[in-house]
């Protein structure tokens, strides 16, 4: 590796939360996202990532945990993604509009411990909460979710100082 290669890697942040909280402190008040006819702050997406992060430690989400995100784009799933990552878990992103039996063999494959559907920002999300024991989330950062346990006995992941060898997320497709 040549030193313009060794600098560039030292001076990325060791956690992806880093990035959200660093435009958060630099300009809180500067657009971050505009999604649904909202324009959404810095300050506004790590107040919805750390309203996510208090739902899933509540719930019990240690780190190593491996969490499904059932969602589609929208701001609650970007800020989930981020609150598993603040945590050292592995975000297991699986697309809401795959069928109930596709997000079944990517619970059971990935060792998914818990899985979050995103339901104020997908329909499909909110039919594959259906029928399922969860707790609905009323969202004030971000829009509604459901939560629901998949498999309490799953190991959880080691989790490493790092950056290179800590894994943030699995991405399944069909």
């Amino acid at each position: 590796m040549d030193r313009f290669q060794a600098e560039t890697l030292a001076a990325l942040p060791r956690r992806l939360i880093e990035v959200p909280r660093h435009w958060a402190t630099e300009t809180p008040d500067a657009p971050a996202v505009w999604f649904q006819d909202r324009l959404w702050t810095h300050a506004d997406i790590l107040a919805g990532i750390e309203a996510a992060r208090a739902v899933l430690v509540d719930a019990g989400v240690r780190a190593g945990d491996r969490v499904a995100l059932v969602i589609e784009n929208g701001v609650a799933g970007l800020c989930y993604f981020q609150a598993i990552a603040a945590l050292d878990g592995w975000a297991v992103l699986a697309n809401a509009r795959l069928s109930r039996r596709e997000l079944d063999v990517i619970f059971e494959d990935s060792g998914a411990r818990f899985a979050v559907f995103g339901t104020g920002e997908s329909e499909a999300a909110a039919k594959h909460a259906d029928g399922r024991e969860v707790t609905r989330v009323t969202g004030r950062h971000h829009a509604d979710i459901a939560l629901c346990g998949l498999n309490d006995a799953a190991p959880a992941e080691p989790v490493f100082a790092d950056p290179a060898d800590q894994i943030a997320a699995m991405i399944f497709t069909s």
